[in-house]
């Protein structure tokens, strides 16, 4: 038996349609290794700014730590400085 033109049509025609079907999922494919490929790029290079920012933080960190040195030496000197006007003060009015 011999299969009719009309059957052996549909026949090609599905062939073609799921050919088709295949490059379209391999094309889709492609493109999401491309995507992946890219997101893992992107995620090296944020871990990377990660990493430099928590350096920024612990050099800040440290600023800090010289600032708040800073301003206890500051707040010493503040205070000697007032003993020194207050003894200055007494013994200029003892004078005159």
């Amino acid at each position: 038996m011999s299969m009719a033109p009309d059957l052996t049509r549909k026949v090609r025609q599905l062939d073609n349609d799921v050919q088709s079907i295949y490059e379209l999922i391999a094309g889709i494919a492609a493109t999401q290794q491309r995507h992946g490929n890219r997101l893992d790029e992107l995620g090296d290079q944020l871990h990377g700014f990660g990493t430099q920012l928590q350096g920024f933080g612990t050099q800040l960190q440290g600023f800090d730590d010289r600032l708040q040195r800073i301003e206890s030496t500051q707040a010493s000197q503040d205070h000697k400085l007032d003993s020194i006007l207050v003894l200055l003060q007494s013994s200029g009015g003892d004078q005159g």
